[in-house]
């Protein structure tokens, strides 16, 4: 009798490991594919979390703005194709809404957000921007912004339409 039980267990045990052997996954040991057309897309301006994503080509603008937490709420939508597939990595400044009815931005009160709408000033200009404020006052001139690091006079020549005091 202990003859039997002992062929029934080694049987069943054989068809138990035979099953698990059949079940596993067929792709175990082989290499994963992961995408290699990633594209890094930098949003700046109007925009909740402007910084740099990493997504994958064919990705759509709207789908980078909804990672990036949205438009902030003074972004101007208005010229902004959301459905744009994006291919290539590149720069997207978020336009301001005072960027396109061409207010002049204040420096002396404008917060980061808003001096990122003036163009040609980066992420770092604004920032210089700031810190310089808060080292030395408000500016009396608008041409006293080239003592800003960063900015000189081929940046005040660009930006200086677009400034007041």
């Amino acid at each position: 009798m202990k003859k039997y039980i002992l062929i029934i267990v080694i049987a069943f045990v054989s068809c138990l490991g035979l099953s698990i052997f059949l079940a596993r996954p067929k792709n175990v040991g082989e290499e994963i594919n992961y995408p290699t057309n990633i594209i890094k897309i930098k949003l700046e301006g109007a925009i909740v979390f402007p910084k740099e994503y990493s997504v994958i080509s064919g990705t759509k603008l709207n789908e980078v703005i909804a990672l990036a937490g949205g438009f902030s709420e003074d972004a101007d939508t208005n010229k902004l194709n959301t459905n744009e597939v994006l291919t290539n990595s590149k720069t997207i400044s978020i336009p301001f809404v005072a960027q396109y009815l061409r207010e002049k931005v204040n420096i002396n009160t404008a917060k980061f957000e808003v001096l990122l709408s003036i163009p040609y000033i980066t992420e770092q200009k604004a920032a210089s921007i700031i810190i310089y404020r808060q080292t030395y006052g408000y500016f009396k001139r608008i041409e006293e912004i080239v003592n800003v690091k960063y900015i000189g006079n081929a940046t005040f020549d660009k930006i200086k339409d677009y400034i007041t005091i």
